[in-house]
């Protein structure tokens, strides 16, 4: 992969290029506490059809964290973004997601509509916060000490706990996908991810929720949803209401998969991506 760096409003955003030019633009937006590299078992199966920018998020990877609380409200940040994406290239692009990223998707098509061609969702954009059950100050108090509490002896460690994100065995290629999100700190493993930044994002989910994107989404979406654990009513709840919001959409629940399908089976969801893209040429 390419590594690439740029200013915009002051901050450097980092990321990386990969696939093929002459492709359309497929740009990826990872998850909280994840960066670029977390799509990296995806990049394998899609560098033939798109071209692909891998982008850490502000506080995350390479990227500068946010100077203050607000800027990290979506409006902002995915202005950011696009700016980020036309210093590569002017044309509209595809944009994935996975969690926190499926909601900076949602809300890039919203805001910029004429930029979007498609959105992939991959396990975000139709549950949190609008069908949580927990209150705005008991998600914050959980995520600080879930930041904070992130502390490794060994990477064998943090290998045994971050297994339980994945249905799929855990491999050297899972710790590329982790490996830049942890830093040594006193002799242990730490998470990279500013807690400033979490918390900030965080309390942007609850300022304008993804849930109020939808009456304004045009372009084709797919949504990729774990199915382990079976019977969550949360997730019940937003599957029927992103179904009744939104158009032209694609529900996708393969099976064995929890909140990281493109850790879990790569393979299969890149070809789902290729099958829902090329359809949409055609049509």
């Amino acid at each position: 992969m390419k590594q690439f760096q740029t200013i915009v409003d002051g901050y450097l955003f980092n990321g990386y290029m990969v696939g093929n030019d002459k492709k359309p633009v497929l740009v990826c937006c990872h998850g909280l506490t994840n960066d670029a590299y977390s799509f990296i078992p995806l990049v394998a199966y899609l560098k033939d059809d798109f071209h692909l920018l891998l982008i850490d998020g502000p506080g995350h990877g390479q990227s500068a964290a946010f100077e203050q609380e607000e800027e990290y409200d979506f409006s902002i940040l995915v202005k950011r973004i696009k700016q980020v994406v036309e210093q590569i290239t002017p044309e509209p692009f595809y944009i994935m997601g996975h969690s926190w990223g499926a909601d900076l998707a949602l809300h890039m098509a919203k805001q910029y509509p004429e930029k979007t061609r498609g959105l992939l969702l991959v396990d975000g954009g139709y549950v949190f916060p609008t069908f949580f059950t927990a209150t705005e100050e008991e998600t914050l108090t959980s995520w600080k000490s879930f930041v904070e509490g992130s502390v490794y002896s060994s990477w064998q460690a943090i290998r045994k706990d971050f297994q339980g994100y994945t249905t799929r065995k855990w491999d050297v290629e899972l710790d590329e996908a982790i490996r830049s999100t942890l830093i040594q700190k006193n002799g242990q493993y730490v998470l990279k991810s500013d807690v400033t930044s979490v918390l900030a994002i965080m309390k942007a989910f609850y300022k304008v929720p993804c849930t109020t994107t939808y009456a304004s989404i045009k372009c084709p979406v797919i949504l990729f949803h774990g199915t382990v654990p079976a019977g969550n009513q949360a997730i019940a709840a937003g599957l029927k209401n992103i179904s009744n919001e939104l158009s032209d959409l694609k529900i996708i629940g393969l099976a064995n998969t929890q909140h990281y399908p493109h850790w879990d089976y790569p393979q299969l969801v890149a070809q789902e991506i290729r099958i829902w893209e090329k359809h949409i040429d055609i049509s």
